[in-house]
């Protein structure tokens, strides 16, 4: 179990809201050409990180520099593009060899997404798809699942452009010799893809040497949604409890009090999320009082199970509203307080989180644990 408080685990957390962030760079900078990013979106990603990025959000420079200081130096080894899907990610390595980092882009327009999400879910197969999920796929939720575990299908469909960078880039890489540790990382949709890569990796042969060969697995996700059912987490949690012994398998979630992107897609609408969170807690009353605490359980902890916090956020009454709808949030509803709040979502505000958070009120400061290794009930 680990503290905020301690300066190796508060430099871990920080490392991952850093990576995750870096994933809305371009490799050589976001130029006029070839940004994606409207006007918009590059002022929500990056309006506040120039102590943070190289250039115009040069990822090649950035990592090379190891984030003005922040983190350690990483050479880029893979660039990725996949234009069917809208995703794009990075493959990077330590200085030393010791670290490979996989970070995964979320959404562009993460306004649009979270009003127009669908909650589709299909069967987690990865093992039989190829790299489509199926023109059918989108009917599994409609099915019998005979105990199948389920997942959100875009989510799905991007994860499958991106396996064979799982199975081969990162398996080659742990064979070298050098690596210790794989980290998984993304901010909003991209933890949501990164949690089924690593969750592929810990599952397929190789991830199954991981203690043998003194490997880490770390998954980091900042602001993700939820991703599968229960019969998808209760797996993955079973498999990370079974590498657990030999400290090859670590969750860290990282979320705050006044983000909604990780209560959707909503718990009555059949999702869950992975791993007990690192929790901060936003004042209401002034932005700069932000506090950590611990919970009581030692289970592994989905917030807001009852999705009240989504429910009064997207000024819905009624939860029948949610299993009904097919999106993430049904048609005809007041989203202006939610849409206001996105500022929340903004990896900045994250990395505000980490670096200025006190222990809730009450709470010693050395009682204060963050992450557990503990699996669900």
């Amino acid at each position: 179990m680990s503290s905020l408080n301690q300066p190796k685990r508060k430099k871990e957390i920080e490392d991952i809201i850093v990576h995750s962030w870096a994933s809305y760079c371009e490799e050589h900078g976001n130029s006029e050409d070839e940004n994606r990013l409207s006007a918009v979106d590059h002022e929500f990603f990056f309006g506040d990180s120039t102590d943070i990025f190289s250039g115009n959000a040069d990822l090649t420079e950035s990592l090379r520099c190891g984030f003005q200081g922040r983190t350690e130096k990483f050479t880029l080894l893979e660039w990725i593009d996949k234009k069917s899907t809208d995703t794009e990610a990075y493959i990077a390595q330590s200085e030393d060899k010791k670290k490979v980092v996989f970070s995964i882009r979320g959404s562009e327009s993460l306004r649009d997404w979270t009003m127009n999400a669908q909650t589709w879910q299909t069967r987690w197969e990865p093992k039989v798809d190829g790299d489509s999920a199926g023109c059918c796929s989108c009917l599994d939720c409609l099915l019998p699942t005979n105990g199948k575990p389920m997942v959100h299908l875009g989510f799905y469909k991007i994860f499958l452009k991106l396996r064979k960078y799982v199975e081969t880039t990162l398996v080659d890489l742990c064979k070298a010799g050098d690596v210790e540790e794989v980290i998984f990382a993304g901010h909003s949709l991209g933890g949501a893809v990164a949690t089924l890569c690593f969750s592929h990796f810990i599952q397929i042969p190789f991830g199954l040497t991981l203690s043998v060969r003194k490997i880490k697995a770390t998954l980091g996700t900042v602001g993700s949604p939820r991703v599968g059912d229960d019969v998808f987490v209760s797996k993955l949690l079973e498999r990370k409890q079974a590498l657990a012994t030999g400290n090859c398998c670590e969750i860290i979630r990282v979320v705050n009090s006044k983000d909604v992107v990780p209560t959707i897609p909503a718990r009555v609408q059949g999702y869950k999320h992975v791993g007990r969170p690192v929790y901060f807690e936003i004042s209401d009353d002034d932005d700069d009082k932000i506090f950590f605490y611990a919970e009581e359980s030692k289970n592994d902890y989905d917030e807001n199970e009852n999705d009240e916090k989504l429910l009064t956020a997207a000024g819905i009454s009624q939860k029948s509203d949610l299993t009904k709808s097919k999106q993430a949030l049904p048609q005809g509803g007041d989203y202006n307080n939610l849409l206001e709040g996105m500022s929340y979502h903004k990896p900045v505000t994250y990395l505000k989180c980490v670096t200025k958070a006190t222990p809730k009120s009450g709470l010693k400061a050395e009682d204060v644990e963050i992450v557990t290794n503990e699996i669900l009930r």
